[in-house]
């Protein structure tokens, strides 16, 4: 069970993620920005919970919890796509591809 500064120390990050969201396009660019580590910054965004909390708490209004939730939701998807296709080229750019005579991925040529 949490205590209380440590519900105020977590809503108070979440903030701070929830607010770099607009500048950064990977969950990696908010860890670098805020100093909360890449498994938490998921967790709080995963969280309904954590973001009733934050109306509670008077952080954010609750005719906005929706919007948000939904935002977040399609941010995190977003994320994820830039990030599946940064690291196939990442992966295309030390390893290589190959085809085959018949135009299909055969693999890296190491």
């Amino acid at each position: 069970m949490e205590s209380e500064s440590q519900r105020i120390e977590r809503l108070q990050k979440m903030s701070s993620v929830l607010k770099s969201m607009k500048d950064c396009s990977s969950i990696k660019e908010i860890e670098e920005k805020t100093g909360v580590p890449r498994s938490t910054i998921q967790r709080y965004l995963n969280r309904p919970d954590y973001y009733e909390d934050l109306v509670l708490d008077g952080y954010i209004k609750k005719d906005n919890l929706e919007k948000l939730m939904n935002y977040t939701k399609n941010w995190l998807q977003n994320s994820k796509k830039e990030g599946l296709k940064k690291g196939g080229t990442i992966s295309q750019e030390k390893y290589g591809f190959s085809k085959g005579e018949d135009g299909k991925f055969n693999g890296h040529t190491r």
